[in-house]
């Protein structure tokens, strides 16, 4: 969490960071949760491009854990669980 939150920039809007380190924070959904709310407070505007864009990082993040960590999970443990089990 220490990490990702300096990233992210909750304290500090992402235009501070260095470039290379922009690109960094860009990919993480928070940033965009952050940058809309920022705006919002300060300019009063809502910026619904930003929650949309989190949204679609969130999704693509969702389904490769789903992809990585479901299927081979399931296949390799299966036999082991059912094996403990006494089935």
């Amino acid at each position: 969490m220490f990490a990702v939150m300096p990233l992210a920039c909750i304290y500090y809007p992402v235009s501070v960071l260095p470039v290379w380190l922009q690109y960094v924070a860009w990919m993480l959904p928070p940033t965009y949760v952050f940058e809309g709310m920022r705006s919002l407070l300060i300019d009063h505007v809502f910026q619904a491009d930003l929650m949309v864009e989190a949204l679609a990082i969130n999704v693509v993040l969702f389904a490769a854990s789903f992809a990585v960590f479901s299927c081979p999970f399931t296949r390799r443990q299966a036999p082991r669980l059912a094996a403990r089990r006494g089935e």
